[in-house]
């Protein structure tokens, strides 16, 4: 038996909601399939909820934007509301990443696009849709390129306020999906466009990834979009453009001022990354900062920002620039700067022809001694407790969502003594081959009296022609020493250097003091490779580039170059598992240790995967999610210790480096006893 509501037969139900459920149905009065959507029968009882459904329909009515499924009929019918739509033929987004994975970066952004007109339509109608996500975004695939219709508008709210505040959603539901909201749907701040904003760059990052940027269970969800900053989609796929990894970080900013302002701005941005039309900026995320939109307490994450130094992708005051005048129609006048014409050795002036040698880029892997520095006796923190409450809210009631953390009798951070950050040799083997030798590290200033890399080696490469490595403070210094070089004329017009089809950082070849220069960064590790030849010889230079061996960005990223304590005797790869969490880190070396101790350095997918292993470890042991510092110094990341199955275990992380360490020994004194003489590097020395 069919069953019918008012003139409509239902003829099968297509989804379901907290709101209520949609159906494809035929009107019979029109003599037409339509999909309808009956709303749960206690929101038709209050008048006030009945009138700002029915106001809000008459706007989504008016919207004119293709990528809107029109708005048939709206009202009550058996004292139920309904929202009669056209029916469109398709599949979601989320089953079509299911089924296909990962899309095209063209594809991608054409979808976002499309959804992106739906929103800045409603948008300009004061209405704000609240839930986009890809089961919201229809998509038909003809034979043509995709067309796309954004749906379910039905717990959208009014921008302009109304009704005390009063939103349409069903009982026992929250306005929007969790790993789609914006920070400040959860503190129950002001929501506008911006939160529409976030969640389209939340698509846009599964759309090229295959999984949203965070993920976990409710808790671990919150604190990350709170607190974590998200890993650009590049480091999860590599071979996206890094400029699209700053158009989706820009969106996904906590703070709403620092996304774009519009959805179709977003759009725009991420064609133009794709056509390469558009700037390349960093692709380091811009972490959370405390403010009046974020000031609440949440679980241990990211601290310290934001960084220092002028921003990557921006030119250097003085750094080989010049000072433009302040009289419009005058002529720039040179900047006071030192420039170099090469690098300099200790004992002279560096020339392409010494010291000799030959080219390696197979040289035994170097294991720089570990520096543990004075030990330090980890100090234990009092339990904290995180209380999400408000997640699930009645239909009358605003969506704010708390998250509390309590703490009782916390006696303070552990404190560890660091050791030394990972060395030019164990970063680049190849340095350690015969043909190189130390360099001036005064010899590569980025400007008069500006910053020096702490460590610089040079070498002999192919066809004679002569590379420095120098290893600098932080990645923004790294990148400044090439973008030092972007006022001198380029050779060849690149902008950024690829390695195997992957994009990895600045790049800039020149003619400087008579040499030909070809300088490269990579994003997010604090060195930076130059190659040297005489000015005629740019040919040469750029096949020494393009041949000579040099890792990926994604290679200096591995433990065992960056940890100096994951290379020492006793260490060896180790198969990652996953976590507490879930989440399976990406590498993992395991080290015998005294008195029964293992130490295992791991490399995760992102900072926020160590905050979230490290609490979902204190969720299920009851213990601290605490936090180290070095002697005297800042904190550094978060710290558990627990003793789990008879045996103790220590997790020790970064705030903003994706790598931890995880001691375990038959009694936590002995894991004390590791954990002082561990000697972790600073969490600036790793690579983001």
């Amino acid at each position: 038996m069919t069953d019918s509501f008012g003139p409509y037969r239902l003829e099968g139900r297509l989804g379901r909601g907290g709101m209520g459920e949609v159906h494809r149905a035929y009107d019979t009065r029109r003599d037409r399939e339509v999909a309808l959507k009956r709303l749960t029968p206690e929101l038709a009882d209050d008048p006030e909820i009945r009138e700002r459904f029915e106001r809000e329909c008459r706007t989504a009515a008016r919207l004119s934007s293709p990528h809107v499924v029109p708005i048939h009929d709206f009202g009550v019918i058996d004292g139920r509301l309904f929202l009669d739509m056209r029916l469109v033929e398709g599949r979601d987004l989320a089953k079509v990443l299911a089924e296909e994975g990962p899309l095209e970066p063209a594809r991608a952004v054409g979808i976002v696009e499309q959804v992106a007109d739906a929103l800045d339509d409603a948008h300009a109608h004061d209405l704000v849709h609240r839930d986009v996500k890809p089961g919201n975004v229809l998509v038909t695939s003809g034979r043509g390129p995709d067309f796309v219709h954004l749906v379910d508008f039905g717990i959208v709210r009014l921008a302009g306020g109304g009704t005390r505040g009063r939103n349409i959603t069903g009982t026992g539901t929250t306005l929007g999906t969790l790993a789609y909201m914006a920070p400040e749907q959860f503190e129950g701040a002001a929501v506008d466009r911006r939160a529409d904003v976030y969640a389209l760059a939340v698509v846009l990052y599964e759309s090229l990834v295959g999984r949203p940027p965070f993920d976990g269970d409710m808790p671990a969800m919150l604190h990350q979009h709170l607190a974590v900053a998200p890993a650009p989609p590049s480091s999860r796929r590599p071979g996206l453009p890094a400029a699209l990894d700053a158009v989706v970080l820009r969106g996904l900013a906590k703070r709403p001022a620092d996304r774009y302002a519009e959805a179709g701005e977003l759009a725009e941005a991420a064609r133009a990354a794709l056509d390469g039309s558009g700037p390349v900026p960093a692709t380091t995320p811009a972490p959370p900062v405390g403010g009046p939109e974020h000031g609440r307490a949440t679980w241990v994450g990211p601290a310290g920002y934001p960084p220092q130094g002028p921003p990557p992708y921006a030119p250097v005051p003085g750094a080989g620039q010049q000072a433009r005048s302040s009289q419009p129609g005058q002529p720039s006048q040179p900047g006071q700067v030192r420039w170099d014409s090469g690098p300099h050795g200790a004992s002279g002036p560096w020339s392409p022809a010494a010291p000799p040698g030959t080219w390696s880029s197979s040289a035994p892997f170097a294991t720089p001694a570990a520096s543990a520095g004075s030990p330090g006796t980890p100090r234990r923190r009092g339990r904290t407790v995180a209380i999400v409450a408000g997640a699930l809210v009645l239909v009358a009631a605003v969506v704010v969502t708390a998250v509390l953390v309590v703490g009782g009798g916390s006696s303070g951070p552990a404190t560890v003594a660091v050791g030394n950050p990972a060395s030019l040799a164990q970063l680049f083997p190849e340095t350690t081959s015969a043909g190189c030798a130390p360099g001036d590290v005064a010899a590569y200033e980025i400007s008069t009296g500006g910053p020096r890399p702490v460590e610089a080696v040079q070498c002999t490469g192919p066809a004679e022609v002569a590379v420095s490595y120098a290893r600098w403070a932080t990645p923004t210094d790294a990148a400044n020493r090439v973008l030092s070089y972007t006022t001198s004329p380029s050779v060849d017009g690149l902008r950024q250097w690829q390695l195997r089809g992957v994009p990895q950082g600045p790049y800039w070849q020149t003619i400087s003091g008579g040499a030909c220069q070809s300088l490269a960064a990579y994003d997010g590790v604090a060195v930076n490779v130059q190659l040297y030849a005489p000015a005629d010889r740019c040919a040469d230079v750029t096949a020494a580039f393009v041949n000579s061996g040099l890792p990926g960005g994604d290679q200096l990223r591995a433990v065992e170059r960056v940890v100096p304590g994951a290379v020492r005797d006793g260490c060896g790869p180790a198969t990652p598992t996953p976590g507490t969490s879930g989440i399976v880190p990406l590498q993992a070396r395991s080290c015998i240790g005294a008195d029964g101790t293992t130490t295992t350095w791991s490399r995760w997918n992102g900072p926020g995967d160590v905050a979230t292993e490290a609490n979902a470890r204190g969720s299920r042991t009851g213990e601290s999610v605490s936090s180290w510092s070095a002697p005297n110094g800042p904190r550094q990341g978060p710290y558990l210790q627990a003793e789990d199955g008879g045996t103790c275990r220590a997790l020790l992380g970064w705030d903003a480096a994706p790598y931890a360490a995880e001691i375990v020994g038959p009694d936590c004194d002995a894991v004390d006893r590791t954990l002082a003489g561990l000697g972790p590097p600073p969490g600036e020395a790793l690579p983001s």
